[in-house]
């Protein structure tokens, strides 16, 4: 059995440190992404494309991560803040003008084999709203 509570940590450090290609490099072929505005994609070049979004929008560091796993280690729970800029404005997003910010949020995680299967990220969007001004 894989320590997935090992695999949360080094993805969120690879994150930290802007390694994309690491941070793929610990998910499953077939990922299942999903996020708090109901989106769900699958596979590791719509999660590429995900970071490189999210890369060019934001730059954002992710704090206070801990994690638990259940005790047959295959899904894991995490609570971090995000620290972010709000760099460029989403597409259907307020306009950004470089708001500082920071909040809640908390993910799950599913595993096999010492690769993530499948994540969901949430946050409070109306919160987010309210921190960049919309």
């Amino acid at each position: 059995m894989h320590d997935t509570r090992s695999l949360i940590e080094n993805y969120y450090e690879a994150f930290n440190r802007g390694e994309w290609e690491a941070v793929v490099g610990l998910l499953d072929d077939s990922v299942v992404h999903r996020f708090n505005r109901g989106s769900r994609e699958r596979g590791l070049e719509a999660f590429r494309a995900l970071l490189v979004q999210m890369d060019r929008c934001y730059a954002e560091q992710l704090r206070n991560v801990v994690s638990t796993s259940c005790s047959h280690g295959a899904r894991a729970a995490v609570e971090y803040a995000v620290h972010r800029c709000y760099k460029v404005a989403e597409e259907g997003l307020p306009p950004a003008h470089g708001q500082n910010h920071a909040m809640p949020f908390g993910a799950f995680f599913d595993s096999r084999e010492g690769r993530i299967t499948s994540m969901t990220n949430d946050c409070k969007l109306r919160d987010w709203l309210v921190e960049v001004g919309a």
